[in-house]
């Protein structure tokens, strides 16, 4: 079976969709997968529970890459439910990460990928280490 959208081989849970996130492993992949995608939904909202309706809802409409900025009330936990509940199909990533031990909760919580306001070598040192 291909990607409808580009003829890649379908690797992944879903038609659409050719990897299984929770299999990627090389950074060079998951930038990979990310530009394929082309979007990432950002989710900003008031409360954790907010969050977690939101990426339900954008993943059932399609969307691959989901981020959740630390700036949402207990977004470890938030990612930490999104890393297991919303399937292999989806990348889940963490935003708005500000310190080593913020990047070092969010990679244990699962997150695929973390994006800090700036390139602190003590944010990218923990993430490196995670690979």
């Amino acid at each position: 079976m291909t990607n409808e959208r580009n003829s890649r081989p379908h690797r992944g849970g879903h038609a659409l969709f050719p990897y299984n996130c929770s299999d990627m492993l090389t950074i060079e992949s998951r930038i990979r997968f990310l530009f394929d995608e082309r979007i990432v939904g950002v989710i900003r909202t008031r409360t954790a529970s907010d969050a977690l309706h939101v990426v339900k809802a954008l993943v059932a409409g399609g969307f691959k890459a989901v981020e959740v900025p630390m700036t949402v009330p207990d977004a470890v936990n938030v990612l930490k439910e999104l890393v297991q509940t919303v399937g292999d199909g989806v990348m889940v990533g963490a935003g708005t990460v500000m310190t080593a031990a913020d990047a070092r909760a969010c990679i244990e919580a699962g997150c695929q990928f973390i994006v800090a306001p700036s390139a602190e070598f003590e944010i990218i040192r923990p993430c490196r280490e995670a690979g």
